[in-house]
């Protein structure tokens, strides 16, 4: 009997932490707070319809207003800046998509419409916000 009762508990006890693992999907990046994996100085909030990004290194803040056009791809437009080499990008449009995911992390595609420029890397979610 206390031999069926170890496997009973053994196997209830693999299943619920199999369960517990939680699979990322897009919407989990949709809000939060992130690091840039490739730069940890950057720190990124986002709400449902704002970004903000802290540069510590550069000691700039960039604003954002974020539309989700489906689950895995949102447009970011710049509004403000205090980085004066990204002044020229005020107003424009940037396609952000996640194109991997992997844990509390994702690989995303940023690119602004109707030029060649094209960047990639890497989110790591470290938290929730509430704005």
């Amino acid at each position: 009997m206390s031999g069926k009762l170890l496997i009973i508990t053994l196997f209830t006890l693999s299943v619920s932490l199999g369960f517990s693992q939680k699979t990322s999907t897009c919407k989990d990046f949709h809000t939060g707070k992130f690091i840039v994996e490739d730069d940890k100085d950057v720190l990124i909030l986002r709400s449902e319809h704002f970004q903000i990004e802290w540069d510590k290194a550069e000691k700039t803040v960039s604003y954002y207003k974020v539309k989700w056009i489906s689950g895995c791809e949102c447009r970011l437009q710049l509004y403000r800046t205090t980085n004066k080499n990204e002044e020229w990008m005020l107003g424009k449009n940037f396609k952000f998509k996640i194109t991997k995911l992997k844990e509390s992390s994702c690989t995303y595609e940023i690119s602004i419409p109707g030029m060649d420029l094209t960047d990639t890397g890497r989110l790591k979610k470290i938290g929730e916000i509430k704005f």
